[in-house]
């Protein structure tokens, strides 16, 4: 049975002069609800809009797997006059022993298309633009391999990243935190290669995602729209997550999200997680606030989940008979049921009640 069974009336009162109270409540109350929540993990200020491209090896722009044969389109043969690499077939893959072969990331990559090579080295170049990014917080982080020995270079000096010729059967994790440029820089990796079975595998490589420009803390007017939009380094591609008071808005997986028809109800922290293949940074919390703070009446229901009920409200209550006007039919899910009566600012009074429904 319902806790509101038949006639228990709230009354609510809109003459009286509580605006400024009202103000001070509603404001205390949605500061409580702000998530300040920071990870960052790279620079800021990337005038890339979708990333900073840096990708692994055999994979397109949007980090798909390429198909065998394929051209590379990021990474060249800087001692083949800048020729495209080649991504290699599974025949070739299925023919080399020892090779590690992740289903998932990058493929292997050679000069050509084949098992036999030549005996020497190769250097490997892929190139990203840091213009406007903060190059104190940029880290690179990924995993390769090759066949048989490289070594790896940021912008023609050694990182001191070696990979022996027993190496390929695995993939190891390497990290680069300086060395980097403002504008265009240069990774290489340079395959000393024996002529047969040669190539290089980066199954990962990227820079985790950081907030360049959190989403900021806006007023709009009531039924209004506020729009926030976030701006975040890393490299390509970027996806993203809008969360309102820590929990996940379904379907907001852009860089910018707008709230149409602003009421009471969307009032509160919002913030965005971006991520990438390597890592992942979560902004700031930005706080909507509305311009115009109203008094709503309210009617909390009590009763066992699955109770089915009506809330309605009269205006009148020694009219004969009362006119009673429906709200809303719910089932309750949580006790109590807060329901808020939107319609309620700049009426002079109203009374309520819940009544129980089959």
């Amino acid at each position: 049975m319902l806790a509101l069974d038949s006639i228990n009336i709230n009354q609510h009162d809109n003459t009286m002069n509580s605006t400024k109270i009202m103000k001070s409540l509603t404001k205390a109350l949605y500061l409580g609800l702000a998530i300040a929540n920071v990870i960052l993990y790279g620079g800021t200020g990337n005038v890339w809009a979708g990333g900073i491209p840096l990708f692994p090896t055999g994979v397109d722009d949007a980090g798909n797997r390429l198909a065998g044969s394929s051209v590379d389109p990021h990474y060249v043969v800087v001692d083949l006059g800048g020729s495209p690499a080649v991504v290699l077939n599974d025949d070739i893959l299925d023919q080399s022993t020892g090779w590690v072969k992740p289903s998932t990331g990058g493929k292997w990559i050679n000069y050509v298309d084949s098992s036999v090579t030549f005996s020497g080295t190769r250097t490997f170049r892929t190139s990203f633009d840091l213009t406007g990014v903060n190059l104190a917080g940029v880290i690179v982080t990924g995993s390769w391999t090759c066949d048989n020995q490289g070594v790896i270079y940021l912008n023609g000096t050694f990182t001191g990243i070696a990979n022996t010729e027993s190496g390929f059967g695995s993939l190891h994790p390497f990290t680069i935190t300086s060395g980097f440029q403002t504008g265009t820089n240069t990774l290489d990796f340079l395959v000393t290669m024996d002529g047969t079975f040669d190539g290089l595998l980066l199954s990962e490589l990227g820079i985790p995602p950081s907030i360049a420009k959190g989403p900021a803390t806006q007023t709009v007017g009531v039924g209004n729209t506020a729009t926030f939009s976030v701006e975040a380094d890393g490299s390509m591609p970027l996806t993203y997550q809008w969360y309102f008071n820590g929990g996940p808005i379904n379907g907001a997986t852009g860089a910018t999200l707008a709230v149409s028809n602003a009421l009471a109800d969307a009032v509160g922290a919002y913030q965005v997680a971006v991520t990438n293949s390597v890592g992942s940074a979560m902004s700031t919390a930005a706080n909507l606030w509305l311009d115009e703070l109203k008094m709503y009446a309210g009617v909390g229901v009590y009763g066992p989940a699955g109770s089915n009920c009506v809330i309605q409200y009269t205006t009148d209550l020694s009219a004969t008979p009362i006119q009673w006007t429906s709200i809303t039919n719910i089932v309750v899910q949580n006790t109590p049921e807060v329901i808020i009566d939107y319609t309620s600012p700049g009426q002079a009074k109203r009374f309520y009640r819940v009544r129980p429904q089959p």
